[in-house]
């Protein structure tokens, strides 16, 4: 017969033989493999033979540990033991492999049965009988006594191995032992030096039992050796400089890696050099690092922050030119009065008296700056605002224009003459604070005559809108207003409803949420015309009380009146500071 060589070197070189050759002998042998194991499976029930059929119980048994398939494993372990073919030796290193496959099976307490029939024949058990044990006993949640399994495990452990170490240091690590896991985390460093992660885990360990300084050494230490370095352990290294007051080696860790592109060049890792460089008391670093992390993103705060910077250093052109460049764009509320604040400031360092005057006013109409603000127009001495300019926001510094769009003022809209008289007295000034509510709604806009109508003309739709996003009423409806441009004759605000369920946002109908609201409220009951004079002299109340307005009020509708045709009952609520 032509053997396997010669077929070999057909299949290599014979081109025209391929397309008719098809044996695969790596799939042949699998296939007897199997075929093998299923025959053993179906004869070893009727097998007689006590030796054969541990024998073949202990070949399935271990087939099936290497397939992961540990329930069938452990059948053929206990058939095995059963058949009792073999000798008290090597049932016990069966009932130890048992044990293995219990745990590996989430099967604690078998596990722990299978390793006391060990040790009830007298034998002791060895080092990864133990482990198991210990395995068993974490698997328990009896922490102490797997501290005390490991214990002469622990003793000897310079002549464990690398894996079993690791077994150690999980099984001591997860069971609150960080002085075992500290000590054989050090001799695996000093046998492996140049693994990293040994490095790393025994920085955490030390962190774990509070011991920040030889945390450092050992990270440090790392990292003069030069080991393979991740960004995050370069953080780590930083904050832990940072931590043992050191905080420009810090800054020089972070400084080196964003050069050498260890950590990325971006807007967050800037910021944190520039926080580095500031604890280090680097003004001028700092502000570098700043004016780096300001380039990179378009972060309002940290141009605060860097202006802020400038006025300690007195660079008042510096500081004038950042707020500029922050205020290039509309800015989200909460910086309007901080950023009016420090360019007004900047401006009257500059000579620019009037812009300061005009700043500081605009500071005192938005973003919690109304007392600082209204300090600086003492000490200049300014002529009081108008109505006009209390009225508006001017530039460079102003809100985000979708709040003129979407939002607007009751206490600066226009009013007639002949508007309907306040039925009832807006009551003594009370204070609270409406928790943050999910309000589901859509913005409107008229006249101030046209609004009562808008609001009937729309309720019912948006009930129905709601229901159709997926939500349902949890409250009373509101009106939602902010801050307007006087010049506009137009209300718009927004009606909305609290809503309960996961609704969500459908054309013009809008979901979101609503930050808590600290207000001063009263009670109002009238013609719906009158609301708007109510609100005007809730909101003089307010002022005269000395309370700083935010420029924002909500109407809560309460109901309409069974007396009185037409009236309405609602809730004026004015947000202070």
């Amino acid at each position: 017969m032509l053997w396997c060589g010669l077929l070999l070197c057909q299949l290599v070189h014979a081109e025209q033989y391929r397309s008719k050759l098809f044996l695969d002998p790596s799939e042949q042998l699998n296939k007897s493999v199997s075929l093998s194991l299923d025959e053993l499976e179906q004869q070893i029930n009727t097998m007689s033979d006590a030796y054969g059929k541990s024998s073949a119980g202990r070949h399935l048994a271990r087939h099936y540990v290497n397939e992961k398939n540990y329930q069938k494993a452990i059948t053929y372990y206990q058939t095995a033991l059963k058949a009792e073919g073999l000798s008290a030796v090597a049932n016990q290193e069966l009932l130890k492999e048992l044990a293995n496959v219990y745990v590996l099976a989430e099967r604690y307490t078998d596990a722990m049965e299978t390793l006391k029939q060990v040790e009830a024949s007298g034998s002791e058990l060895d080092t990864t009988s133990r482990i198991v044990k210990a395995q068993a006993y974490y698997g328990l949640s009896d922490y102490v006594a797997v501290i005390d399994t490991l214990e002469p495990v622990f003793n000897e452990s310079k002549k464990l191995s690398e894996g079993q170490l690791n077994n150690l240091l999980g099984l001591y690590y997860n069971s609150g032992s960080y002085g075992q896991s500290e000590r054989l985390l050090k001799d695996l460093i000093k046998r492996y030096p140049d693994k990293p992660n040994y490095w790393r885990q025994l920085t955490s360990i030390f962190l774990m039992q509070n011991k920040r300084k030889k945390a450092l050494d050992q990270l440090a230490l790392a990292r003069q050796k030069n080991l393979p370095f991740r960004a995050q352990d370069i953080q780590l290294l930083a904050d832990l400089y940072l931590n043992n007051q050191a905080a420009e080696k810090g800054a020089r860790t972070l400084e080196k890696a964003l050069a050498s592109g260890e950590i990325k060049n971006n807007e967050v890792n800037n910021q944190r050099l520039f926080e580095f460089w500031l604890q280090a008391r680097e003004k001028d670093k700092a502000i570098a690092a700043l004016k780096q992390t300001v380039a990179s993103g378009d972060s309002i705060e940290l141009q605060l922050q860097l202006a802020r910077l400038f006025m300690e250093d007195k660079n008042w052109k510096e500081m004038h030119d950042t707020l500029l460049e922050a205020c290039s764009d509309v800015l989200d509320d909460k910086y309007v009065g901080r950023s009016n604040l420090l360019l007004g400031i900047s401006q009257l360092k500059l000579g620019f008296n009037g812009k300061a005057r005009r700043s500081f006013i605009n500071a005192t109409m938005m973003g919690g700056q109304s007392a600082k603000a209204s300090q600086w127009l003492s000490f200049i001495k300014a002529a009081p605002p108008t109505n006009s300019e209390l009225g508006k926001i001017s530039s460079p510094c102003y809100p985000d224009s979708r709040y003129f769009r979407v939002t607007r003022h009751l206490d600066q809209v226009p009013t007639k003459p002949d508007q309907a008289p306040i039925k009832s007295a807006v009551t003594p000034l009370t204070q609270k604070t409406v928790p943050k509510q999910r309000f589901f709604g859509i913005a409107l806009s008229g006249t101030a005559s046209e609004v009562g109508g808008l609001i009937k003309k729309n309720i019912t739709r948006l009930g129905i809108s709601l229901v159709k996003a997926g939500g349902s009423m949890n409250g009373s409806p509101h009106l939602l207003f902010g801050p307007i441009d006087p010049q506009s004759e137009k209300v718009i605000l927004q009606l909305v409803v609290p809503y309960k369920g996961m609704a969500s946002s459908s054309g013009r109908y809008k979901a979101r949420t609503a930050k808590s609201f600290k207000c001063v409220y009263a009670a109002y009951t009238g013609l719906p015309t009158g609301i708007v004079v109510a609100m005007k002299a809730l909101a003089q109340k307010v002022r005269d009380s000395g309370l700083a307005l935010t420029g924002y009020t909500r109407v809560e509708m309460l109901g309409q009146s069974r007396d009185k045709k037409g009236e309405v009952s609602v809730e004026l609520q004015i947000e202070i500071l």
